[in-house]
């Protein structure tokens, strides 16, 4: 019993959490009602035209609406249970395809849509003349007839309905809820019925494409399908291959309610996603505000990092930069207890800003990574720029308040430094050679050979090894880039948005974390009494920061070589708007703590960037003040 207090304590933002997600969700049952209503009237409606108010769909409507209510509510229990919050690790296509498909999540999702599919098929079918008519009568005599080929097509469709749309959720990332760094709290009264025209087009594009699909995979499966069914010789039906007799109408009719079925799965999809990303405000009051320890509340939040509580993770970073940046009460209150004398005691302040300088830490470390082809190939497009006459255009080592571009810099204790004068290996293929193939040919003859002609025969080999290797490389470098380049290479095509999103996981609360710890610090100057942010926290921040703008700079100036960018490189990206917000919050630091510059304990980078900045902002003032003398 302790033990299982002790675990929902631990767990308490999540807790308290879930209980506003639940409330929150039932809006979605709610509109599940009117949907399944609109659905029945559509599905009928062709078929009771010309008595519209009969007691024949009065019944229908009271018989399917509660059918169709639970296939939609199978939508949203598969939403709750497998939505995500991060991007996917995979950098190609086809590896996200391959991943996707082959996982045991894919059989999970997919099984969801297909039961779902099932219901509303199983309850179509009574629209259609083959209801009950799984087998054929045949005119010549058979003792035993020969099943329905138009009745089994109509009910693979749902299987193969539901497997690919479950493919198309997992692999295109569908199944991921947006949210925003530094955005507190969304109205569904204002997005509800935004998507509602990209819906249409969703379930129409996905509705050819299946219309067209279904057959072809029946039709490619069918011998396999009904070489399954052989135990239905036991009820005394032929499993024999019968021949098609799908008619055009029944085409027209599945058509009819794939589209009916896919648009109404892309408006619970949409209705979910509006009621599961409304933010950290219940109202007015954040989650953690209904535990009677607020902060330490949310404190258990951001230090969750249980795989299945990413969102209310999410939620808790999310709401600690509400806190650090609002002026409502709600907010204010739970700020100034920040610089409380309770926190003092309790150190809540350090530990807040432990979790969030553990984030950024995480991520610079991320994308700063470089394969050791992509530092090989950093380090020679630098050897080119030395060769170079420098015009005063060209970077100097020492000038650069960015760092090393060309190194890969340790940005946690622990992990791993490249070193710039390490020899990076070679492709895969060159020191396959050398290492399994001319090492040990050398070996052997070099035993057989006088002392001098050995010496001679192995620097004959090395230089022969190392111009080979460099054409091989060349070639599997071209080849590479040729096969990139064509239709099928976009399956293994590593683009920036892909490498961004895998190096980034989770962008939201790497953003939020940095706008959470540069606010309280900030604000600290009028409203921290008790020295609770002391000066340490302010060199630490700076430092943590400059570290940060160093990674993602460097990678917005030198994208990874094994990255395909094509003919034009991309203003934009993910990477390059963090790298944005990171210099909002270090210039506000920079010119918050101008007069303090001098006593803070920053690294030589971090004081010369700051430097920068104070300049930059001095100039940027005189300018200002110089215009307004001038008009």
């Amino acid at each position: 019993m302790a033990a299982y207090s002790s675990e929902q304590e631990r767990n308490e933002y999540h807790r308290i959490f879930f209980k506003v997600f639940n409330k929150r969700l039932k809006y979605v049952l709610n509109i599940n009602i009117i949907l399944s209503i609109l659905m029945t009237v559509v599905l009928d409606v062709p078929f009771y035209i010309n008595h519209l108010l009969s007691s024949g769909l009065l019944l229908s409507i009271v018989l399917k609406v509660p059918v169709y209510f639970l296939a939609l509510t199978l939508i949203r229990q598969v939403r709750i249970k497998f939505s995500t919050v991060n991007y996917s690790s995979q950098k190609t296509l086809a590896s996200q395809i391959y991943h996707s498909l082959v996982s045991n999540e894919f059989l999970q999702v997919s099984s969801f849509h297909v039961l779902s599919a099932f219901f509303v098929y199983g309850v179509f079918i009574f629209n259609l003349p083959f209801t009950f008519d799984y087998y054929l009568i045949s005119k010549e005599y058979r003792k035993n007839p020969l099943l329905n080929d138009e009745w089994v097509y109509y009910w693979a469709c749902p299987v193969i309905i539901g497997g690919m749309y479950s493919a198309n959720q997992l692999v295109f990332q569908r199944n991921k809820l947006t949210f925003e760094y530094g955005h507190n709290r969304s109205s569904p009264e204002n997005t509800l019925f935004t998507h509602i025209p990209q819906a249409l087009g969703n379930a129409l594009g996905l509705t050819i494409i299946l219309t067209i699909a279904s057959p072809i995979i029946y039709w490619t499966t069918k011998s396999y399908l009904y070489k399954s069914l052989i135990w239905l010789r036991l009820f005394g039906i032929d499993n024999s291959l019968p021949s098609s007799n799908t008619s055009l109408p029944t085409f027209l009719k599945l058509t009819l309610i794939t589209y009916v079925l896919l648009l109404n799965w892309e408006l619970e999809n949409h209705i979910f996603n509006v009621y599961a990303t409304i933010g950290c405000l219940d109202g007015k009051k954040t989650i953690s505000s209904y535990s009677k320890d607020p902060l330490n509340c949310l404190l258990k939040g951001l230090r969750d990092v249980t795989p299945s509580h990413e969102l209310s993770r999410l939620t808790a970073f999310q709401e600690l930069a509400y806190i650090a940046t609002t002026n409502d009460k709600e907010g204010l209150k739970l700020r100034l207890a920040i610089f409380s004398a309770r926190s003092k005691k309790e150190n809540l302040w350090p530990a807040l800003y432990e979790e969030c300088s553990l984030v950024i830490r995480e991520v610079s470390v991320r994308i700063n990574k470089r394969s050791a082809r992509d530092m090989k190939a950093l380090r020679n497009w630098q050897k080119s720029l030395e060769k170079e006459i420098d015009t005063g255009f060209k970077r100097k080592k020492d000038g650069n308040i960015f760092g090393n571009s060309f190194s890969q810099p340790s940005m946690v204790e622990g992990s791993k430094v490249v070193d710039k004068d390490k020899p990076v290996n070679d492709g895969k293929w060159v020191t396959y050679i050398r290492n399994e193939v001319a090492a040990p040919i050398l070996k052997l003859v070099s035993l057989y050979l006088p002392q001098h002609m050995s010496s001679s025969f192995k620097s004959h080999i090395e230089q022969f090894r190392t111009i080979e290797g460099r054409k091989i490389d060349a070639a599997a470098s071209d080849i590479k880039r040729h096969i990139l380049e064509s239709k099928f290479g976009v399956l293994f095509r590593v683009t920036l948005k892909r490498d961004c999103e895998s190096r980034v996981r989770n962008p939201v609360n790497f953003g939020n974390a940095i706008i959470a710890i540069s606010n309280i610090i900030q604000r600290s100057v009028m409203e921290d009494s008790l020295n609770i942010v002391t000066i340490a926290d302010i060199s630490d921040t700076i430092n943590l920061l400059e570290r940060s703008i160093r990674a993602s700079t460097n990678y917005r100036d030198y994208l990874p070589a094994s990255m395909y960018v094509g003919a034009n490189k991309p203003k934009s990206h993910m990477i390059a708007n963090l790298n944005i917000l990171e210099y909002h919050e270090f210039y506000n630091i920079c010119i918050q703590f101008n007069g303090l510059l001098d006593e803070l304990n920053l690294s030589s980078k971090a004081y010369e960037l700051a430097k920068w900045v104070i300049d930059i902002a001095i100039a940027d003032k005189e300018q200002h003040q110089s215009n307004r003398v001038v008009y």
